[in-house]
């Protein structure tokens, strides 16, 4: 019988146990803690074998920890334990933030928390006073006495029986708990080390991905167990305050393989100084990749361009594509030559038509390629009206199937009926509807949007992510990252809207007309669209997700009902 990740680690721990899997950079900077195969196996018994004590049967499990040692201990004492981990964002001391987990814990039907001491006692008022929290069986797992170690007792778990339930970040619907087993897990694994065959076990990867985020958990934990490499990772706080500690952390530790959003590139380019990258050593990296969010051509070029000197090859980058369903991964690849991209007609876009154009001609738009399959995996690209598979260079929902699709949602029949389990003519596989479209190119995958998001103004496709490109590159006075399109109906006719977070230090100086001007104007005349609506936001007001993501649907919803926090609106009727 195939091993899974519990059998891995146990006989990691007794051929190597003092080989390094995970070490923390606690301040960022110089501060770090490490676990060796032999202290996590020992640990992880700990916590496996008091909840073996605590609950009988399998079920889920919330993880509530700050991200570090602790958080991998528990996540692996889960599984030691039979249980099934829900990994949750640490909630903040108000009841926004207690209603969300509640949710959770509501969904999943967990009765039993992990935690510590601190994170215990930030919200020790909201426990007493919450009937749900009040009455969870709460289990700190600071400091466990040793002779659990002795108690603990292998479980056996069905391979394609739920061992993570990852709820999805909400950034177009409601959460819901997507059920992540051993399979997907061993196929993502698998998929990974197809794509990434230059690594070895000495080999360091660097993160500073959150582990309630699934590239953080999958990859960044339960892979490098599968994997045997060494992960070195830090908060993601600790880049956002300094960038260059991302790059000088990938220096000092000779980091094989990085990945980051897309938006992080961006941020590197415009912070790191000349005189910081003067010192700047990356000529360790073998593979950047980025995924997590739409990845733009003119960032990786940036990021290239800046640190070329410092021993950064154009030719490691490299972009993917994942969704939960998938458990993390569907396409991947670098290739010697360097990212591949298509120069696409945008007008041609509109009308839902790839139109191969050269690079210099005035309506190109640029698609980078996120790689291909692996595996055992099929990717498909499907009419949303007839479900028939279309050829090359065609728009339509991207479906697919493999070892490492999800078989649904946790006690979710209706939902998981809408999402998983279709055919294709001729196919005999269960396929996965993502709901995002794309197409293919000899063995590309190309994304263009989501169906959900997609805006349809007078006939012609706008997809949000192109408008708000567009929108955040053209004045300095804009939070590049943070901005939102979508559509709204006015007068029986659809109509399209936009939302942008001001920088926080240009709130005083910024001329807020002269901002909504320029975004007009340039989504004039690179996407041919007349604008309905422009609001400008104050910091960090644009509603985001768990996973720090924009959320266009509560963007809408909260434009609709007039409770955005606005620095400044422009409104075409008021004109």
């Amino acid at each position: 019988m195939a091993e899974n990740i519990v059998d891995i680690l146990c006989r990691r721990s007794k051929n190597k146990p003092d080989g390094k899997l995970f070490t923390h950079i606690v301040d960022g900077e110089d501060q770090e803690e490490s676990l060796t195969a032999g202290e996590l196996d020992r640990k992880a018994r700990r916590v496996g074998a008091l909840l073996q004590k605590l609950i009988k049967d399998r079920q889920p499990v919330i993880l509530i920890y700050p991200m570090g040692l602790e958080n991998i201990v528990g996540l692996i004492g889960c599984l030691y334990g039979g249980q099934i981990v829900v990994q949750v964002n640490v909630p903040d001391a108000n009841e926004a933030s207690i209603k969300k987990l509640n949710g959770i814990i509501e969904d999943s039907g967990a009765s039993t928390i992990l935690t510590l001491v601190d994170v215990m006692e930030n919200i020790k008022e909201y426990i007493k006073s919450d009937d749900l929290l009040s009455q969870m069986t709460w289990v700190i797992t600071d400091k466990l006495p040793e002779s659990l170690e002795e108690e603990w007792k292998p479980v056996d778990v069905d391979f394609d029986d739920p061992v993570i339930l990852q709820y999805t970040s909400g950034s177009t619907s409601e959460p819901k708990g997507v059920m992540t087993s051993y399979r997907n897990i061993i196929a993502i694994a698998e998929m990974i080390i197809e794509y990434d065959h230059i690594m070895s076990e000495e080999s360091v990867i660097l993160m500073w991905v959150p582990f309630v985020h699934n590239m953080g958990m999958i990859i960044g934990i339960l892979v490098q167990i599968y994997r045997g490499n060494h992960y070195v990772f830090m908060q993601p706080g600790h880049f956002l305050q300094k960038p260059i500690r991302w790059l000088k952390a990938i220096q000092k530790y000779k980091a094989v393989n990085t990945v980051a959003p897309n938006f992080s590139f961006d941020l590197c380019t415009k912070l790191i100084t000349e005189k910081q990258k003067e010192s700047l050593d990356l000529s360790s990296l073998q593979v950047v990749s980025s995924g997590s969010e739409p990845i733009r051509i003119e960032a990786f070029n940036g990021f290239a361009d800046a640190f070329k000197k410092c021993g950064l090859r154009r030719e490691i980058l490299a972009a993917g594509y994942g969704l939960t369903e998938a458990t993390v991964l569907v396409s991947s690849n670098y290739y010697p030559d360097g990212l591949r991209y298509l120069s696409l007609d945008a007008k041609a876009l509109q009308d839902n038509e790839v139109r191969l154009v050269a690079d210099d001609d005035i309506n190109c738009v640029k698609y980078v390629s996120n790689g291909t399959k692996h595996g055992d995996e099929e990717v498909c690209i499907v009419s949303t009206d007839t479900f028939e598979k279309l050829p090359d260079l065609t728009i339509g929902e991207i479906w697919v199937a493999g070892s490492n699709v999800s078989k649904g949602y946790w006690k979710n029949e209706e939902k998981t009926k809408e999402t998983f389990g279709f055919k294709i003519s001729n196919d005999t596989r269960d396929y996965l509807r993502t709901g995002d479209l794309g197409f293919l190119y000899n063995g590309d995958l190309f994304i263009t949007g989501r169906i959900k998001d997609l805006l349809v103004i007078r006939g012609k496709n706008h997809y949000p992510q192109d408008l708000e490109w567009t929108a955040g590159c053209c004045h300095p006075d804009l939070n590049q990252k943070w901005g939102a399109a979508f559509s709204v109906e006015k007068n029986q006719q659809e109509v399209a809207v936009i939302l942008y977070e001001i920088k926080e230090d240009r709130m005083n100086e910024a001329n807020p007309q002269e901002i909504v001007n320029v975004i007009r104007k340039e989504i004039s005349k690179k996407h041919q669209l007349e604008l309905d609506a422009v609001y400008l936001l104050n910091p960090g007001m644009l509603p985001k997700t768990r996973n720090n993501k924009v959320t266009r649907s509560k963007g809408k919803e909260l434009y609709l009902e007039q409770k955005l926090s606005v620095y400044y609106k422009w409104e075409k009727d008021e004109v």
